[in-house]
């Protein structure tokens, strides 16, 4: 199997770095941006090449690791070319191979979908961890089954998903992942006004998340719940929405606290949270 880039920035660039050190060959790159294909290339001992139509003679599996913008337009550079027993595989989370190239048939072309759930930080790095991520996959049998089977082997964590949940996927990777980010945001805001520096609070703030999140990780968030909402704490909660200055974080709050509401009452199902949350739709 030789596989191709189309697109390389992070997750071109890393994937290609993980697969050569794991064995695959990787015969090279195109990209829009010459550099980025040169740099690429030689990070993974490969080619850089001018032209899509050369990487595509050159690659059985060609990768697709652009934007989700940017894939429409290249699936229709890639249509007039020899497709015929090609494989093409996008890196998007939310979009299907169904969504992207119903037609791959008619051209005699394969499709899958594989999307590594992971953030890729940088160009140079990331590939050393890479293989601690679960890659989802979707698309042709065929092709599907011969990835997964290939990565699997290789040490890498294959999930098979249905094509019609990608978006559902996607939703759930990016309230775990970024929305966790907007959350920190908003504390940090509130530790500022509390005295501390960014890097203050975060090194107060660390010991917190980090045996939080462990307990997320090994129980699951109902079991690992505790604090205001959990204790169905009116008053602690009044003071909380008293304390946030903008509607808007009052607004968060309130919508992320009546989440939270739910899971405490799977906890405590004789518990009457009806004042609580009757408080908190008056700001969501």
């Amino acid at each position: 199997m030789k596989i191709g880039f189309i697109g390389a920035g992070k997750v071109g660039t890393t994937l290609a770095k993980a697969f050569v050190e794991a064995g695959l060959n990787v015969v090279g790159f195109y990209s829009r941006s010459p550099k980025s294909a040169q740099f690429s290339a030689q990070f993974t001992s490969s080619e850089s090449f001018q032209t899509i139509n050369k990487l595509v003679t050159a690659a059985d599996l060609i990768l697709l690791t652009v934007s989700d913008d940017a894939l429409p337009a290249v699936i229709e550079t890639l249509r007039p070319l020899p497709l015929a027993d090609k494989t093409i595989c996008h890196t998007s989370g939310v979009y299907s191979i169904d969504d992207l190239f119903a037609d791959r048939a008619q051209l005699g072309a394969l499709g899958v979908g594989l999307h590594p759930l992971y953030p890729f930080h940088d160009k140079t790095t990331v590939w050393q961890s890479i293989k601690e991520a679960t890659f989802t996959i979707e698309g042709d049998t065929e092709a599907a089954t011969a990835l997964q089977n290939t990565l699997a082997s290789l040490g890498f964590t294959v999930k098979p998903i249905a094509t019609t949940q990608k978006v559902a996927y996607h939703a759930a990777a990016s309230i775990a992942c970024n929305f966790t980010c907007t959350l920190m945001a908003q504390s940090l805001s509130l530790m500022a006004r509390s005295g501390f520096s960014e890097r203050e609070a975060l090194d107060a703030l660390r010991p917190l998340l980090e045996a939080n999140l462990k307990n997320i990780l090994v129980v699951g968030p109902e079991s690992a719940l505790t604090g205001t909402i959990d204790r169905n704490d009116i008053g602690t909660v009044t003071k909380h929405l008293n304390a946030l200055e903008t509607d808007t974080d009052r607004r968060h709050y309130a919508v992320t606290s009546l989440r939270l509401v739910d899971i405490a009452r799977q906890r405590h199902p004789d518990e009457n949270y009806q004042t609580l949350i009757h408080l908190l739709e008056q700001y969501a």
